[in-house]
């Protein structure tokens, strides 16, 4: 049944993101979740209140959904639904950027060499151990784009955020990237990477490789093709361990001619475990903050074993507080 005018209109009224970026959203995920095709058709209906089917949500996730409802003018319905489905039900990897993103030392460092990545196809290496926040400030970049580019269709800026694994290969991180694009990551190299160039064209687009360290030289090599050839992507290169000497496998003339720099994190300050505790639960006594310190307080081993304040730390405590208090209660 075709969509009514005002039915159209409503729906054009949210904003919705364009169907790329919403098919890749979903292709994430159902990877993240574990829904199969079914499931989804089980939970969303139309807004007439009809059952979508299994098919018409493998029609949409594989890019074929337009062709085989030519009554329908596009997917807005089946967009909003999806949309409504993952907002209620978000992956483990879309909850991280939940709750306040506090304007820490480290988010100013990251947020602002983020942009100028984005804006100008540069490149930084953001390097720092666990709990100095590089993946919450990551994620929570990826979201503030995404809503800032809602509605701009083929012109949305991009970040197509990676949580690279263990020995990631070429093959690996194309096939996130043709995820990130909407679309099915098989076929021959060659192939998939002339896919992900033309299915970002005509965009300003971030690449942010989370765990940076993990992926092999094979990957490397995609990365430098992708940096060196349009449509330019940006870098953000993220993670610890020897992370410096593989962005160093990286360096080919059209990197080295970008204004880039390597960026290290250093966990919080005591005045922003302070400002944090305070926001999220209330005023901190000295003995109670010294003992909030002691209990955040990583190793470095990396540097002889210095140490750091870890906001991964401070908001285990925070929610281990507020569950006692929910108990007590």
């Amino acid at each position: 049944m075709p969509l009514t005018r005002t039915l159209k209109d409503q729906l054009a009224g949210l904003n919705l993101p364009d169907e790329a970026l919403v098919r890749g959203r979903f292709a994430r995920w159902q990877a993240a979740t574990g829904w199969t095709d079914s499931d989804v058709a089980d939970a969303i209906t139309r807004a007439d209140g009809r059952p979508y089917s299994r098919t018409s949500v493998n029609q949409f996730r594989t890019g074929t959904y337009g062709s085989n409802h030519p009554t329908e003018a596009n997917s807005l319905a089946l967009r909003a639904a999806l949309v409504s489905l993952m907002d209620s039900k978000p992956a483990h990897n879309e909850r991280l950027v939940e709750g306040t993103t506090y304007p820490t030392e480290s988010a100013k460092k990251v947020r602002p060499a983020s942009f100028n990545a984005l804006k100008r196809g540069w490149a930084y290496c953001i390097d720092g151990g666990p709990g100095t926040q590089k993946t919450r400030l990551l994620l929570s970049l990826c979201a503030e784009v995404a809503a800032a580019e809602a509605g701009k269709n083929g012109s949305a800026r991009r970040v197509l955020y990676v949580r690279c694994r263990p020995r990631m290969s070429r093959l690996d991180l194309l096939t996130e990237l043709l995820l990130e694009a909407g679309m099915v990551g098989r076929g021959k190299i060659g192939q998939m990477l002339r896919k992900v160039r033309h299915a970002f064209t005509g965009r300003r687009v971030l690449l942010v490789l989370d765990e940076a360290q993990h992926l092999d030289t094979s990957a490397l090599d995609t990365i430098r093709e992708l940096l060196d050839e349009p449509p330019y992507f940006g870098l953000i290169f993220a993670g610890s361990h020897d992370l410096k000497a593989r962005f160093h496998q990286l360096e080919l003339e059209q990197l080295r001619s970008r204004t880039q720099r390597f960026i290290e994190l250093e966990g919080l300050s005591d005045a922003e475990l302070r400002e944090i505790w305070t926001e999220e639960i209330g005023p901190l006594s000295e003995k109670r903050a010294a003992k909030l310190a002691s209990y955040c307080t990583v190793r470095d081993y990396r540097k002889g074993g210095a140490t750091y304040l870890s906001a991964r730390q401070l908001f285990f405590a925070i929610e281990q507080h507020r569950m006692q208090q929910g108990g007590a209660a």
